[in-house]
């Protein structure tokens, strides 16, 4: 039953006298715990234990797909709870109250949407801070709550199907492939045609490396080639490969989001990394990927502002070329390298991107269209932007978030 449900494989052992095999396990829980809400009463009590099941991170299991056997053969594996996952959460939940007071809830439903939901962790964690507030006895904490999570795998949504009942949560799943062409069929079904359907908040965690062909798997829609250089490369699966600039499912969560949120005050936020990011020295032109987030989202009848977030040092590409190619095998290291140059990738650095329609508090003068600030957070002994537990990064964040709330 386990190798049919796709949670354990056997593999053999050739240390095994008897021919055997092992039950290799491809799942494992993972803990969350949504603590209080800053600006809340203090109390003990206001916490919400939180248990994810999700597949193993690749590098323990050695694949990116679930080996054949189960039931679904070759499904992608469904994204590890990383610190990208966790930076999100922590981000987004130190500032979460500041966004419910400047007047984003003002209807009977509050609604979530999840994309690249992978385990759901980004959805039923938003329900968790709601819980959590609603236990603090807060006005806010009367409106319903429904949320939707959306993933092109099959088995990352029932991941979050299983998850929402560990949890004693409800999530309505979509299968969704968000660069094909109907993408947006299937999610517009959700919101109708009516301003109330939509959401007020659009959570994603979408597939960001920019991976050659030669090292995306199967799953991952791209093409795999056989060579010597190919059979030392890490093969990077469907919730990991961004395509082979990064940006794919990145612009289009982007382009998707002003068609699905609340015009007046949804918020999109999305944890990414982004390539070429804005540096230090950066001059009074503007950098070319703050342009590229604007023009995706695109010029609507209701202004738009937001603020993108990277560490203060990026990788060079070559640090960078290094780390992904997890060998030391200088071919799979210059594979790399020739492919970030032939994208232009200079640098790349971990980010948080939150973008805000203006509420109705806000300033009207704004012209219609997307204005995204950047800021570039410090590094410190606690770690840098994605670390997890960074208190600094994450009031550093706090304060400018409040500020786009109040827009």
């Amino acid at each position: 039953l386990l190798l049919r449900l796709g949670l354990v494989y056997l593999s053999p052992d050739d240390n095994i006298n008897n021919d055997g095999e092992l039950v290799v396990p491809v799942v494992h829980l993972f803990p969350l715990q949504i603590p209080q809400l800053p600006g809340t009463i203090d109390r003990l009590d206001l916490v919400k234990d939180m248990v994810f099941m999700t597949d193993l991170h690749p590098n323990v299991l050695s694949v990116t797909t679930i080996p054949s056997g189960s039931d679904c053969p070759e499904e992608g594996a469904v994204m590890y709870i990383g610190p990208d996952s966790l930076a999100l959460v922590h981000h987004l939940h130190a500032s979460f109250l500041g966004y419910l007071n400047n007047g984003n809830t003002d209807s009977s439903v509050f609604r979530v949407l999840d994309v690249c939901s992978g385990s759901g962790v980004q959805a039923l964690a938003a329900l968790g801070m709601l819980d959590v507030l609603r236990k603090s006895g807060h006005e806010l904490a009367a409106v319903d709550v429904e949320a939707v999570a959306v993933d092109v795998n099959q088995r990352a949504l029932r991941f979050t199907e299983f998850n929402a009942r560990l949890n004693r949560m409800k999530v309505t799943t979509v299968q969704s492939d968000l660069l094909a062409d109907d993408a947006m069929v299937s999610i517009e079904e959700l919101v109708g045609r009516g301003e109330s359907k939509k959401f007020d908040i659009l959570l994603a965690n979408p597939p960001f490396i920019p991976t050659p062909n030669l090292v995306s798997d199967d799953a991952a829609l791209s093409l795999r080639e056989t060579n010597s250089i190919a059979n030392n490369a890490q093969s990077y699966g469907l919730f990991s490969s961004g395509g082979v600039s990064g940006e794919d499912c990145l612009c289009a969560i982007i382009q998707m989001a002003p068609r699905v949120l609340r015009s007046d005050g949804g918020l999109m936020a999305i944890v990414s990394e982004f390539m070429n990011p804005p540096l230090r020295d950066l001059d009074e032109q503007k950098c070319m990927l703050l342009t590229k987030v604007e023009q995706w989202w695109g010029s609507h009848d209701v202004a738009a502002s937001g603020v993108l977030f990277t560490n203060e040092h990026p990788l060079e590409s070559q640090v960078y070329a290094q780390r992904r190619a997890l060998t030391d095998d200088h071919g799979v290291i210059s594979l790399w390298l020739n492919h970030l140059e032939r994208y232009q990738i200079e640098h790349v650095s971990p980010g948080l991107l939150f973008v805000q329609y203006q509420n109705k508090g806000g300033n009207t003068n704004n012209a219609p269209g997307c204005n995204i600030d950047y800021r570039l957070v410090p590094k410190t002994n606690n770690g840098s932007l994605w670390t997890p537990h960074n208190f600094n990064a994450v009031e550093y964040t706090m304060k400018m978030l409040n500020d786009l709330y109040q827009s």
